[in-house]
């Protein structure tokens, strides 16, 4: 590769880094230090987008048998909100939270970050306020040195190169334990729809009427509309699943007796409708079965399974009489809720 575009490509990747070189570095040690920086420009992070993840150690949060602790959310000025808003958002498009239905909540809040130099834009570092979630937490003991026996180990070294380790959103970088992370769920001001009218509540002009007591109504409380499409939420996806089709066999008119006489090679139970107050009008009905009495067979008579059978007995049942009689021939039946039903 030529010198020159390879020193192009180390200023562009400290650039992009956004590493402030010493300026009392000769130009040697300028090249060393970018050339060293380009080689491992992988494990350098310039957002949050770039954060690594490490498998080798989950966070656990034992509070034993503590209920869940539930906190409502601060209230937030607009510009706190949207900057809130902000970090949320760029959080779940790096995978680094997830929506949860815990019940386990804890507020936000949002720390200013130190600047630089007085023009620089104000910064802010997003954090949880997890100190009632810390109070019934169970603590891990460790085996902490004694400071003067730090200092005795130290006392005779002689340091050339002060050097600080640290990661970008250290904590970002350590998962949680699928079993306890529902505990660190945190609360925002954020209400999902899938009703895209509701978001004109905050818009609108001149509410009056019903929409306007509730907009006056909700002003009391901070938060935010959201529109989610109805195609994404859970129920809704499942009745979107594709099914093969499936329902009753059809059987022609003309095979009614085929079919009877295929049920009757099989083992059935007799099954005896009864209109209430006509103890004439019965009808069986083969219904198959394991555990069937072959004995009975010869009293299934075929005809009560023609067509015009069931039409018969369905055109005199008590409950659909005054059916047919007002759609065939316009008759409303007399009593007077009954009339209105047919009329509705």
């Amino acid at each position: 590769m030529d010198k020159s575009v390879q020193i192009n490509k180390s200023q562009s990747v400290v650039k992009e880094l956004g590493i402030q070189i010493n300026e009392n570095l000769d130009m040697y040690e300028k090249q060393q230090l970018t050339e060293l920086l380009t080689r491992n420009r992988q494990i350098f992070a310039k957002d949050i987008s770039e954060l690594g993840k490490t498998e080798y150690n989950y966070h656990r949060i034992d509070t034993g048998d503590a209920p869940p602790v539930q906190s409502m959310p601060y209230r937030q000025t607009p510009q706190m909100r949207e900057e809130t808003e902000k970090h949320i958002d760029m959080m779940l498009q790096n995978d680094i939270i997830e929506p949860s239905s815990s019940p386990w909540a804890s507020p936000v809040v949002l720390v200013r970050k130190k600047k630089n130099n007085k023009d620089a834009k104000q910064e802010f570092r997003f954090a949880v306020d997890y100190r009632r979630l810390n109070k019934c937490t169970l603590r891990t003991k460790f085996c902490i040195p004694r400071v003067d026996d730090v200092f005795d180990t130290v006392a005779n070294s002689k340091t050339v190169i002060y050097s600080v380790l640290d990661l970008m959103s250290g904590f970002f970088q350590t998962p949680l334990d699928p079993e306890t992370k529902h505990k660190s769920a945190f609360v925002t001001h954020q209400v999902y729809t899938d009703n895209i009218t509701l978001r004109w509540i905050d818009t609108i002009k001149n509410i009056q009427g019903r929409l306007g007591r509730w907009a006056l109504e909700l002003q009391g409380y901070d938060f935010q509309i959201m529109h989610r499409p109805g195609k994404n939420n859970n129920a809704d996806a499942l009745s979107r699943r594709e099914y093969e089709q499936q329902g009753p066999t059809f059987y022609p008119h003309t095979e009614a007796e085929e079919t009877v006489a295929s049920l009757i090679d099989n083992n059935y139970e007799i099954i005896t409708f009864d209109y209430e107050g006509d103890e004439e009008q019965q009808l069986n009905i083969l219904a198959i079965t394991d555990n069937a009495d072959d004995d009975t067979l010869e009293d299934i008579d075929p005809e009560q399974f023609k067509h015009k059978t069931f039409r018969h007995l369905q055109r005199h049942c008590p409950d659909y009489v005054e059916i047919f009689n007002y759609k065939l021939n316009g008759q409303v039946p007399q009593e007077r809720q009954k009339a209105r039903q047919h009329d509705d």
